[in-house]
């Protein structure tokens, strides 16, 4: 892989600024190239600034929650200290990590609507097999790149006395559970011994990213009928999580019920849709403020 960067940084530098035809494919490991991407702060005409803002902030609180959440499971901390801070204000911003991803879900939902419906309004146009291909090039290469790696070199890079605990949830699920990953169905198939816990976020977007050509099909043809219909699947969506809770249950806290509320609720996609179908509105209704919507197809009268 380095060898590719560097042959393509190279390609880009010297090739192809001068040449007259141009191949963007080969310059697509360039460091010049992506590194000026990276640091550009241009914006297009319709991009929604305040969603970089929105990352940064879910980022950082899903983070500090992840960082306290491991410090439980190892000798870092007097767990009778840990007990008596729950009452404390503080741990409001932690416990509310968990709830931070809720709002990439919405990002997503809203990027796909939004995104898609600038661009087009014709319903015989969705490129369904477009949507899916550009969807597992762009996400199973990386993933399957973490998988291997997980599951060969990771054991090697770490020792100490509590590096088999951690081999045992890192190396050994990848090894027993790593087509479950790269299929994108972690969240249902051994949700408890999931290769690269993480990943379950992955399975759940692109699970609603299967739907959404279809969705969009409908918010086109029948947009209200359709935002009817999200909105009724977004109302099951909360009485599925409402009724697991009640039935199994199962608490909001994750930690100290860690394996019923991953298996349950966390993870599952039926209870996570409810933010991403808000963020499919959320951004079919901007883009037809916008003005690339049939005037007499508006149904929300404001976002």
């Amino acid at each position: 892989m380095a060898t590719v960067c560097i042959l393509s940084t190279l390609y880009d530098a010297l090739i192809f600024s001068k040449s007259d035809q141009k191949s963007t494919i080969l310059i697509a490991f360039s460091f010049y190239t992506n590194g000026q991407k990276l640091i550009s702060t241009r914006t297009s005409k319709n991009t929604v600034g305040c969603l970089n803002g929105l990352r940064v902030v879910s980022m950082m609180l899903t983070v500090l929650s992840h960082i306290y959440m491991y410090s439980m499971i190892q000798p870092l901390i007097n767990l009778i200290d840990y007990a008596k801070d729950e009452e404390h204000s503080r741990q409001v911003v932690q416990c509310l990590g968990s709830l931070a991803v809720d709002t990439f879900f919405v990002t997503g939902g809203f990027l796909v609507s939004y995104n898609y419906l600038l661009k087009s309004t014709d319903e015989k146009s969705i490129p369904f097999c477009k949507f899916y291909i550009h969807r597992f090039l762009r996400l199973s290469p990386s993933l399957g790149v973490v998988v291997l790696f997980y599951a060969t070199i990771f054991y090697h890079v770490g020792s100490g006395p509590f590096w088999t605990f951690i081999n045992y949830f890192f190396i050994d699920y990848c090894k027993e559970n790593w087509w479950s990953t790269l299929l994108y169905v972690q969240n249902y198939v051994h949700p408890n011994n999931m290769c690269i816990g993480q990943s379950w976020y992955l399975a759940v977007d692109t699970q609603m990213y299967l739907l959404a050509p279809f969705m969009l099909y409908l918010v086109i043809k029948k947009p209200r009928g359709t935002i009817a219909l999200l909105i009724l699947l977004i109302v099951a969506s909360c009485g599925f999580t409402f009724g697991i809770s009640l039935f199994k249950e199962v608490g909001p806290a994750i930690i100290g019920n860690t394996n019923k509320v991953m298996k349950y609720i966390y993870v599952t996609t039926y209870t996570r849709a409810t933010p991403w179908l808000m963020g499919f509105i959320l951004g079919f209704g901007l883009a037809r403020s916008a003005g690339h919507i049939e005037e007499s197809k508006q149904v929300l009268p404001y976002v």
